[in-house]
Formats: structure tokens, sequence, C-alpha cells
């Protein structure tokens, strides 16, 4: 995907570049840098990318729910052993 289709993906999610960092789990100013080109997504993230491009918004958005559920639990336990 070129940085154009990252960008152009985020938007069809109604995503903002901190939207999609939170729940990519991932800085917003790595997204800003996928969408310019100055860096490039690693594999498994860009097949996330593709898969979600080839889903409706409806379908793609319960599959980033679901992501970030689980980022959030992955979260709270890292936080917790922080304490």
């Amino acid at each position: 995907m070129s940085p154009k289709d990252i960008k152009s993906l985020r938007i069809k999610l109604g995503f903002t570049q901190k939207d999609m960092a939170l729940t990519l789990g991932v800085a917003k100013l790595t997204i800003s840098h996928y969408e310019t080109g100055f860096r490039t997504p690693g594999p498994t993230l860009l097949i996330l990318f593709m898969v979600l491009n080839s889903f409706s918004k409806k379908s793609a958005l319960e599959l980033l729910g679901h992501f970030k559920k689980e980022a959030d639990k992955i979260d709270s336990k890292v936080k917790v052993s922080n304490k």
C-alpha cells in the first residue's frame, strides 16, 4: 500500500491519526510517517491495512474494535504489573 492508500483507508474509517494510532497501539507520529512515506509499515501492519482496505467500512471498524478491546486489556495488565 502506498502512503496515499494508508491515508485514504484512515479517512474511509473516519479516524484521525490519533484515533488510528490508539487503535493500533502505535504513536500518532508513526501514522503520520506512514502517510507521508517517511516510514513504511512492517509486514504485519501492512497486511492488516490491506485486509482492512478490502473490508466494508462496517466490517473494518468491527475488526478494529476487537483490536482496541484486546489492546486495552494488555495495556491495563502492563500498568498493573508496573505498580
